[in-house]
């Protein structure tokens, strides 16, 4: 990028203009206050209907040619096997305070949770059912599991992996983690026993990670959540407890470098962050408030340049917050109630497009950030 275009891009991003939050707004762990706050009738949301959805195979996550930053291709998406120090460099710089969304999928009724395989298809948790899509596929595929799927993610080897609760058997331990082996459409048990699965994530390593939100009452009445981690491949180590003191876990985000373990508390509306101990990734920390303040955590989600992002479905809102300090900003402005967060991976599917199911919409969208994200995991393909 020559002087005179980067000296542009700054004047561009100065006039977006950045203010502070009221005293106990959001906050980081950094102590720093957040943006202003768009309230509910600021935001500008655009109707969209099915008309103006396009096909999978239109998704386009480039870039201007004088941002000096390479196009994201179908090819380059992050491996998060490779994944390194946090990348400092222009994208990073340039990330914009805000980025409009556009439709992707739309009827999506009572969808909670979605997943991106790595070679174009992507699976939507709607109720018991899990719909996989795929742009090329006339007809999806789809399967009924035993109780609703709170949560989804695939592994880089052993297919996909789904948190499922059987609401009638609500703390009788009826819940249990399910695999879909690569290429099949049923699903064994991998973890049973489990009262109330919250969270599901994949680290870079293959394990699995999940949570029990409602495990029995301890210390005198205090009900604390249990965090557990097995490996992806099935025969392997069996599931083992690494986290005992986060009540309410829910959703879950592995740093993609193997640092932290980030954690949505829905007691408190918080996300806790908890130290990682290499190679074996256990907790080697008490858990530590990252970040609060918000109404209801439904979705968390990491770029290369080590940002967490949060989706706060209650406001419509989602909030980019570095790793370690530093000020948060609101970069989605247009996804009304967005429920569940994961970059692109494996066209159509750009990995600078952070994408986040709409509660209120029933829709898929995605919005370009800039810096490329890190998919809690690449799929073989």
């Amino acid at each position: 990028m020559d002087r005179r275009r980067a000296f542009g891009w700054i004047a561009l991003t100065a006039t977006l203009g950045v203010g502070c939050f009221p005293d106990g707004a959001l906050r980081t762990d950094a102590g720093g206050d957040a943006v202003s706050d768009l309230g509910p009738r600021d935001a500008t949301v655009t109707d969209v209907g099915r008309v103006d959805a396009p096909g999978l195979d239109d998704v386009e996550a480039g870039l201007p040619g004088d941002m000096g930053v390479p196009d994201a291709g179908p090819d380059d998406a992050v491996d998060a096997s490779d994944s390194g120090p946090v990348v400092e460099g222009p994208a990073c710089e340039m990330a914009p305070a805000s980025a409009p969304s556009r439709l992707l999928l739309d009827g999506l009724t009572g969808a909670r949770d979605f997943a991106f395989d790595g070679t174009g298809g992507v699976a939507v948790a709607q109720g018991s059912t899990v719909v996989m899509r795929r742009g090329s596929d006339s007809t999806p595929v789809t399967m009924v599991m035993p109780g609703e799927v709170v949560a989804l993610r695939y592994t880089r080897t052993a297919g996909l992996m789904l948190a499922v609760v059987n609401n009638t058997g609500m703390g009788t331990s009826n819940g249990a983690i399910y695999q879909v082996a690569p290429g099949a459409t049923t699903a064994t048990v991998r973890q049973g026993g489990l009262r109330q699965p919250g969270g599901l994530a994949v680290d870079a390593d293959n394990n699995v990670w999940f949570s029990d939100t409602a495990a029995p009452v301890v210390d005198g009445g205090t009900r604390f959540g249990l965090i557990y981690r097995m490996p992806a491949e099935a025969g392997g180590e069996a599931a083992r407890v690494v986290v005992t003191d986060v009540p309410s876990p829910t959703q879950l985000l592995v740093d993609a470098a193997g640092r932290y373990l980030f954690v949505a508390r829905s007691d408190t509306n918080t996300v806790m962050r908890v130290e990682l101990a290499p190679p074996d990734g256990g907790a080697i920390g008490a858990a530590m408030e990252f970040v609060g303040g918000f109404s209801r955590v439904s979705g968390l989600a990491q770029d290369e340049c080590g940002n967490v992002y949060v989706a706060d479905e209650i406001v419509d809102r989602i909030w980019r917050v570095p790793i370690l300090a530093g000020v948060s900003v609101r970069v989605v402005t247009d996804v009304r109630g967005p429920r569940s967060l994961m970059f692109g991976v494996g066209a159509p599917f750009g990995p600078r497009e952070l994408y986040a199911l709409s509660s209120m919409d029933s829709t898929l969208r995605g919005a370009n950030v800039v810096v490329r994200g890190v998919p809690q995991v690449v799929p073989a393909r």
